[in-house]
């Protein structure tokens, strides 16, 4: 999915205001609307929801974060379980950017149709530590750096089917 625009200036003020590990001192404007421009963002259905659909998993290793843009995602974290609900511009597992052997240390089941921005560590890295390119003869190999950084993207999104047992907590 392609974003408009206005939506890549909105995500960009979004992160760069709320978010440290975007914040101006950390990364340039432009830096920033490359990120967001590359990143995928996944639609899960109100049928994928009720089927079950984990964005992260405790215990279980993340290569990206993500930001909510729309729907519901329940967490249950700690040992004790506590559960909450996150609604939009709610930004999870940021520490994945940081931490390369990043482990969730929280769950969280997609509970309605939801969008979610994938922001993956290698692209991150990626875009913060290669500048544009100003010149056209170094194009190309600017343009090759930044596809071996970057690696494939990660796809974090789990459709595993929700056990009653488990989810929700009584």
């Amino acid at each position: 999915m392609r974003l408009s625009p206005a939506q890549v200036r909105a995500l960009t003020s979004f992160l760069s205001t709320n978010v440290s590990h975007f914040r101006p001192s950390a990364f340039s404007a432009a830096a920033l609307r490359r990120l967001v421009q590359r990143c995928p963002i996944y639609t899960i259905s109100a049928s994928q929801a009720a089927e079950g659909h984990f964005i992260f998993i405790r215990g279980v290793p993340a290569t990206c974060c993500c930001l909510l843009l729309h729907g519901r995602v329940q967490i249950r974290a700690g040992n004790e379980g506590l559960v909450s609900d996150i609604g939009p511009w709610t930004m999870l597992a940021v520490n994945a950017l940081l931490e390369h052997n990043y482990v969730a240390d929280f769950t969280a089941r997609v509970v309605s149709a939801a969008r979610v921005l994938i922001i993956p560590r290698a692209e991150w890295l990626a875009v913060r530590s290669h500048p544009p390119c100003t010149h056209h003869h170094k194009r190309a190999l600017c343009a090759l750096a930044h596809a071996s950084v970057a690696g494939p993207p990660t796809i974090p999104l789990l459709p595993l089917p929700g056990s009653p047992q488990s989810w929700p907590p009584s």
